[in-house]
């Protein structure tokens, strides 16, 4: 089947490395990480793109519900194919149990590569906010924002050298009062998404002339 990749950036280095380790070379079209913070644009951006790949039968599609941007999206002529998550971060832990083990009142923050060079991550939404309402309002603001996170968690894919981002975790750790832990976990998941087969646990397949409806997340 002539198959395409749709693709959130926030995922850009993880997927081109296990392209490179299966010699994947479907074309891979990206849709920006920033949208997340618009359900209705991304709903909308992820459909126009897929509208245009009427010429392929296949396209993998690196997106959980994310907010449930993706409900209701339709396939057209194609077969999609999704992981079974709620968004990117349970993508890279490798399941929705995984990232819940992260949640409660001592809520991690998780970043990576992708998400610091995304247009809307964390840091830039915090000095976007002290830029805008000063230092100390400003930071009496962010807090409330994010005051059921209690660390910084940098997941380790090793698709990239961590090296190269830890000065800017560290700095956004300590000026958000976040532990900062790395946390190593494998691309295994993404590469099964990008290679198959699709098992009904951990991928939905949507038929052609269809479109995605909600799933149930259980632990």
């Amino acid at each position: 089947m002539k198959t395409a990749i749709l693709a959130c950036k926030t995922l850009r280095h993880e997927i081109e490395k296990a392209c490179e380790i299966h010699n994947i070379d479907y074309p891979i079209y990206w849709i920006e990480s920033g949208l997340h913070n618009y359900p209705e644009k991304l709903h909308k951006n992820i459909q126009d793109e897929l509208d245009k790949l009427q010429n392929f039968d296949r396209v993998i599609v690196t997106f959980g519900l994310c907010g449930n941007s993706l409900l209701g999206i339709k396939s057209n002529n194609l077969e999609l194919i999704m992981p079974k998550v709620d968004d990117c971060i349970s993508l890279m832990l490798g399941s929705v149990d995984e990232r819940r083990k992260y949640g409660g009142k001592n809520g991690m923050y998780f970043l990576t590569k992708g998400w610091i060079e995304g247009e809307r991550n964390l840091w830039v939404e915090y000095q976007y906010t002290i830029e805008k309402y000063g230092e100390e309002e400003g930071n009496e603001i962010f807090n409330m924002m994010i005051n059921h996170y209690k660390s910084l968690g940098i997941i380790d894919t090793k698709c990239y050298d961590i090296n190269e981002i830890m000065p800017l975790c560290k700095e956004i750790a300590d000026t958000l009062n976040l532990e900062l832990k790395v946390l190593d976990y494998s691309i295994n998941y993404i590469e099964d998404l990008l290679t198959g087969p699709w098992d009904d646990e951990r991928f939905i397949v949507v038929k052609p002339n269809s479109e995605v409806r909600d799933f149930t997340l259980e632990l």
